[in-house]
């Protein structure tokens, strides 16, 4: 059983942007995109991709108890260009400048809109589906943005049937910056638009997009367009079935990193104060498996470098997987131990220690074994990739 639909959820009013602190509270001005929420359901698992910063545990759960769907896997497509979802986020009860702070009402706003897209999506199922296929090609359209980070310009698109269901790449959605007032989908808007499917960043902890020729409008259609062409041109893998799997995430109690009071100009006992706060003391890594792909949700943004490791516990276990961040929660940065110590920005925004890497690929290790595929336990190869498109510069 298959169902889809989308809702709106532009904001009548003006509120404070979110993912960049410098804009200081700045409110979005008149024009620029339509922000949407859009669903894919199969069976009674609902596939959530909505146009935001993050996804607060608290919107996600207000998502579940409205639509009455416990099975879901919503994801933040993490424009800096819509509106702070710290907003949605109930233990955002702190006066951070930069950051927006708890507000209840557009908490029940968004909540109500996109659990009733959820319901109409089960409600348009039909008993159409009968297959899924996966993609993948190389794109050289991320770059790392921390020393000594290796790209994984891996970009993988779902069908069901001869739909696009789903596609995952890694790079931050930040083609437009800091100065944008107005509301923006980025890449990941453009790539619904473009080929109707849902939009997920993958692996974005430390990549950053490859710049484009031209404004960023142009350079998030160019991107968009990049990825669904040379994905179109993949051979498509049948997967016959599919599976939704979780597996609770071990979280290290949370302490601000060295560098978070100094960075941020608060006492250290202020920053363990408000990380003690901020951060989610749970979290749950969320598995969907298509045929002998799996896509493993992170409620954070994990590096590359993770994904890689994971990459290699799934290929032992004859399975091929890709990470997609911002999945029904935000706890932070995830980064390896040795990435941690360096530190930098994504550093200070790891709110679990320098072992939280360490620990969700230990615990996806485990999802991956509560999966059901029949070749588990098999070691395979990687499947070749297609040849790497170079983006026009």
């Amino acid at each position: 059983m298959f169902g889809e639909a989308q809702v709106d959820i532009t904001p009548a009013e003006a509120l404070p942007l979110g993912g960049y602190t410098e804009r200081r509270g700045a409110v979005f001005q008149p024009g620029g995109d339509r922000l949407w929420a859009r669903v894919k359901t199969i069976g009674d698992v609902a596939l959530v991709s909505v146009e935001m910063l993050t996804c607060p545990e608290s919107l996600v759960a207000m998502v579940r108890e409205k639509s009455k769907t416990p099975r879901l896997f919503m994801v933040a497509t993490h424009t800096h260009c819509a509106p702070d979802s710290q907003m949605l986020n109930d233990r955002m009860t702190l006066m951070i400048p930069g950051i927006a702070s708890f507000r209840r009402r557009w908490l029940e706003w968004y909540s109500d809109r996109i659990a009733e897209a959820v319901i109409e999506a089960r409600r348009n199922q039909t008993a159409s589906l009968s297959q899924f296929s996966v993609r993948t090609a190389s794109v050289a359209l991320s770059r790392s943005r921390r020393p000594l980070g290796v790209p994984n310009n891996r970009a993988w698109q779902v069908l069901a049937d001869d739909r696009v269901l789903l596609s995952v790449f890694g790079a931050h959605p930040t083609l437009f910056g800091s100065e944008e007032r107005q509301l923006r989908g980025d890449w990941p808007g453009e790539l619904m638009t473009q080929t109707g499917g849902l939009a997920f960043t993958g692996a974005i902890g430390d990549m950053a997009p490859v710049p484009l020729s031209g404004p960023p409008s142009e350079q998030s259609r160019s991107f968009a367009r990049l990825l669904s062409n040379q994905l179109e041109a993949a051979r498509a893998k049948i997967g016959p079935d599919f599976e939704f799997v979780e597996m609770p995430l071990d979280l290290a109690p949370s302490a601000p990193h060295p560098e978070f009071a100094k960075a941020n100009g608060v006492t250290d006992a202020i920053a363990t104060s408000v990380v003690a706060k901020f951060a989610p003391k749970t979290a749950t890594l969320t598995g969907l498996r298509f045929g002998d792909f799996v896509v493993i949700g992170v409620p954070g943004e994990p590096t590359a470098e993770l994904e890689r490791r994971v990459q290699t516990l799934a290929a032992r276990r004859g399975l091929r997987a890709c990470l997609v961040s911002h999945v029904n929660g935000w706890i932070g940065y995830i980064l390896a131990r040795g990435d941690y110590l360096r530190g930098g920005y994504e550093a200070q925004l790891a709110m679990h220690g320098p072992d939280a890497g360490e620990q969700m690929v230990a615990t996806a290790s485990r999802l991956l074994d509560k999966l059901s595929y029949p070749k588990r336990g098999t070691s395979v190869q990687t499947p070749p990739l297609s040849a790497t498109v170079q983006p026009h510069q």
